[in-house]
């Protein structure tokens, strides 16, 4: 984990020094932003919540592919029912998250981005105790820049590939956010 914290940055200041002595303004090809998430997910025994942050930092290989880091926390907030719909148990959870994204814009506002991740996710078994797991995950999904001037509002549906096998209620999520310089 320290390794690839170290590899993005050394890319980060790579890239930052060769654009510069390229004499490009630092917005051409560098873009920041950041996604809110929310979700929601239930059963006949289970409802979940979920709200994130997740800020990312994009660079341009080409005017149309970004590339880049990005993190991620997620506040997770189940209830338990029985059989008779009655919440017997809360329980909340925190999971994080690092990875790289790749973005490529499809059609004028409109792009798609695939992600790949290293989480930490905690599921709760009830009692207040929690299983962690630890992996790779993956997510691909679809959104609308606003594009104009800047900052700019962006939304965006993602689909969570599940690549650790665990059970999860919110495979699709929406996100909101905004970007500068994209």
């Amino acid at each position: 984990m320290k390794r690839f914290s170290i590899l993005i940055a050394i890319v980060c200041c790579l890239s930052l020094t060769l654009q510069a002595q390229r004499g490009e303004p630092q917005g051409q090809r560098w873009w920041l932003g950041a996604h809110t998430a929310l979700g929601f997910g239930a059963s006949t025994t289970l409802i979940n919540y979920t709200l994130g942050l997740a800020p990312m930092y994009g660079y341009r290989i080409i005017p149309q592919i970004s590339v880049g880091p990005r993190a991620s926390i997620l506040y997770n907030h189940y209830r338990f029912r029985d059989f008779f719909g009655n919440v017997f148990e809360k329980v909340n959870v925190v999971d994080t998250g690092i990875g790289a994204f790749v973005r490529g814009q499809v059609y004028r506002q409109y792009f798609a981005q695939a992600e790949l991740m290293y989480e930490n996710v905690q599921v709760p078994i009830g009692n207040d105790e929690k299983v962690t797991y630890r992996g790779m995950n993956a997510y691909i999904g679809i959104g609308m820049n606003s594009g104009g001037s800047n900052p700019t509002f962006e939304l965006m549906l993602a689909y969570d590939l599940n690549l650790q096998a665990i059970y999860r209620n919110n495979l699709i999520n929406g996100r909101f956010g905004f970007t500068l310089f994209y």
